[in-house]
């Protein structure tokens, strides 16, 4: 089973992952991803408000980007 490897930057911070994960179809390593974004944003809830990005792309073993996506969070207390 072909293994995906899953590229995260979280407002800044990036992270390489040089594990991967076997995944049998392109829609499984997709919601994969998907559901990804949020956990990070809900990860960050603590931090200050303001605009926060995550996004996040997937490889396949040859190394090429076969996947990406990405989530903007904006947050602000109104007086």
């Amino acid at each position: 089973m072909p293994h995906y490897f899953f590229d995260i930057d979280a407002n800044g911070d990036h992270t390489h992952d040089e594990v991967g994960l076997p995944f049998s179809s392109k829609i499984q390593f997709r919601k994969a991803a998907v559901a990804t974004l949020p956990a990070l944003a809900l990860r960050d809830r603590d931090a200050e408000g303001g605009n926060r990005n995550y996004s996040i792309s997937v490889r396949d073993e040859r190394g090429q980007v076969v996947y990406t996506a990405s989530l903007t969070f904006d947050d602000a207390f109104h007086h």
